[in-house]
């Protein structure tokens, strides 16, 4: 059986028209792990690159949220996202420069891991672990979670980063989708009333808009959408950019001086936010982490 890529992996070696097998896949992103190393050619450079924005297309941002089917029908997705995660973390620890030297990679690199966390912590709400996980959603999750902050705290601790033709420098890049978390969750506490089904978009206006009959729903691919089928999803969401935003600015990184704003705005939304937390009615028995 073959996996759907919706972008191409440089480097994969598959036969001409057709689309490599979840084996085939894996087993690429887990030799790639060891020969992930600095220097080289700038076509290898380069393919860094686009490696970060075809596994962001492909597995983070794509991730299933729950439906009828159960977390382990979801075994191949769930193993290349893991892989993804660790091939992620490698290209931005040793390979300088990846994140900035295309416009919009480390945003979406972003966005999608900030889905995956939050389409993760939905799964884990009604998980029950099992001995035939490969791995449950909450420590899944909790990778995400982890790899996320590394590239927030990559971008903002090189405040003097040069752009790469006329493209954000990294810490502006941070500054930016900090910005947006904020506004996103904001907009969530804010509203009034909302009826559900909702998708929330990142940097639209409004971000939060009624489900159309376009929008995937159940197992399809989200393509970056958070897809809000309760007030509980909403919520989720909410805490997973709260989480983000405040392990991006504490400890402080070298480009602290630059998001004393970001700092400010992030102390006085949260005080707001965990009155709403409060008083919010949810449709499940289940904590908020």
């Amino acid at each position: 059986m073959s996996f759907p890529l919706a972008t191409p992996l440089p480097s994969l070696d598959s036969k001409q028209g057709t689309q490599p097998t979840p084996a085939e896949l894996y087993n690429f992103l887990r030799n790639l792990l060891s020969n992930i190393h600095p220097g080289g050619k700038p076509e290898q450079f380069l393919s860094y690159v686009t490696l970060l924005s075809s596994l962001t297309e492909n597995f983070l941002a794509r991730f299933p949220q729950p439906s009828l089917s159960r977390w382990a029908v979801h075994e191949d997705i769930i193993k290349l996202t893991a892989c993804s995660l660790e091939v992620v973390e490698k290209i931005v620890e040793r390979i300088h420069g990846a994140l900035t030297a295309k416009e919009g990679v480390a945003r979406a690199l972003l966005l999608g891991l900030c889905h995956l966390s939050w389409s993760l912590d939905v799964w884990a709400m009604g998980h029950r672990d099992s001995a035939d996980d490969f791995i449950s959603p909450g420590v899944l999750r909790d990778r995400a979670r982890v790899t996320a902050v590394m590239v927030m705290r990559t971008l903002g601790n090189t405040p003097k980063a040069v752009s790469h033709k006329g493209t954000l420098q990294d810490w502006r890049i941070l500054q930016e989708v900090l910005e947006e978390y904020l506004e996103a969750a904001k907009e969530i506490v804010t509203s009034r009333s909302i009826a559900f089904p909702q998708k929330l978009v990142f940097f639209s206006k409004p971000r939060l808009q009624p489900l159309s009959t376009e929008d995937p729903f159940d197992d399809a691919p989200h393509n970056g959408q958070f897809i809000f089928k309760k007030n509980l999803h909403a919520t989720k969401c909410v805490v997973a950019l709260v989480h983000q935003v405040a392990h991006a600015l504490r400890p402080a990184t070298l480009s602290q001086s630059f998001m004393e704003i970001q700092l400010r705005n992030a102390i006085e939304f949260t005080s707001s936010c965990v009155e709403w937390l409060v008083r919010t009615p949810q449709t499940s028995g289940h904590q908020v982490r």
